[in-house]
């Protein structure tokens, strides 16, 4: 909310916010006994209507199925939107499209369990180039929640999209005027100005401009500038922070160090690479060890790495390693 109120104030807000109240539907769920809800609410839906949700039909047909627990969530969430409107005269419900169906399923209960009229309202899903929704690839979600997703890996996420998916969600996720975005087009494609425009905007939303000069400068230190790690201890600092957020961060001791070479270190960090793969790219040239290309992986490891020290792997994979005694 603090920084939604600083980004209306950077775009001209001339009006105060309105007060917001979050709720945890936990609140009215967890004294409802399962005999109870489905005598008082189950008894009023139509196996029918839920079966014919576009959404469940949807699941029905995968070869993964459907589960009883899926197929049931509309009715809580259709309760939800019941108890919101008997509760605090909620009147609306507005959610992406993959939520329609439980949507209507909640206008229908509130029409059944009350003489009130409600009404839901989605919006498209945003997708990217290959018609998935955007942040939900298989391993790599993207989520609001700086502990799940690190303001720099929220940035970093945007900056790699395609062209064609930051030439359309621009305008969709970002106050930029078309002048802007036309100034943009004529950059060099190669130097990504989309991306790092909707990065910028994006991860200022979510995490204000703080954490977007942070992103831009850790970028920098990683892909343009890397020796300045070792030279400034203040980028230093941000770098091991960075990581540490980013979940590219290992702890080890003192005496695990010791007695590994270079190669265990790695597949400590990379288990599913093989030691294969790890000396083919040691053999490229494609592995520094603080600023420091690394050949031989069956040397010791401890004379290489200090109590705080930064692994690269190729030119997009890094990682800091921290000892304790």
């Amino acid at each position: 909310m603090k920084n939604g109120a600083e980004q209306a104030d950077m775009h001209g807000r001339v009006e105060e916010m309105p007060k917001v109240e979050v709720v945890d539907n936990f609140e009215w769920q967890r004294d409802i006994r399962l005999l109870d809800f489905l005598d008082n609410v189950g008894v009023q839906m139509r196996l029918s209507s839920m079966l014919s949700r576009e959404g469940v039909q949807k699941r029905l047909a995968s070869p993964a199925g459907m589960s009883f627990t899926e197929f049931t969530y509309q009715l809580l969430q259709g309760y939800d939107f019941y108890h919101l409107y008997r509760t605090r005269n909620c009147a609306m419900q507005i959610g992406g499209s993959d939520q329609w169906g439980n949507i209507l399923s909640g206008v229908e209960m509130v029409g059944k369990l009350s003489d009130g009229e409600v009404t839901g309202m989605t919006f498209p899903l945003l997708t990217v180039a290959n018609g998935e929704k955007m942040g939900k690839s298989a391993g790599n979600a993207v989520w609001l929640d700086g502990r799940m997703t690190s303001p720099f890996d929220l940035y970093q996420y945007f900056v790699r999209l395609a062209d064609t998916d930051a030439q359309r969600l621009l305008p969709m996720m970002t106050f930029i005027s078309d002048d802007n975005v036309s100034a943009l087009n004529e950059q060099k494609p190669e130097q990504r100005p989309l991306q790092k425009a909707l990065a910028e905007e994006v991860t200022a939303f979510v995490h204000g401009q703080a954490a977007v000069k942070d992103a831009i400068r850790a970028t920098r230190l990683l892909f343009d500038c890397y020796e300045d790690v070792f030279i400034n201890p203040t980028d230093r600092e941000l770098l091991s922070r960075t990581l540490r957020e980013s979940q590219r961060h290992l702890v080890m001791s003192s005496q695990d160090l010791s007695v590994l070479s270079i190669l265990g270190v790695l597949r400590r960090l990379m288990p599913d690479s093989s030691n294969n793969s790890l000396r083919s790219l040691a053999s490229s040239g494609g592995i520094y060890i603080n600023g420091q290309r690394v050949g031989n992986l069956h040397s010791a490891a401890s004379p290489l790495m200090d109590k705080s020290c930064f692994v690269r792997l190729g030119r997009h994979t890094h990682f800091l390693i921290e000892t304790t005694m």
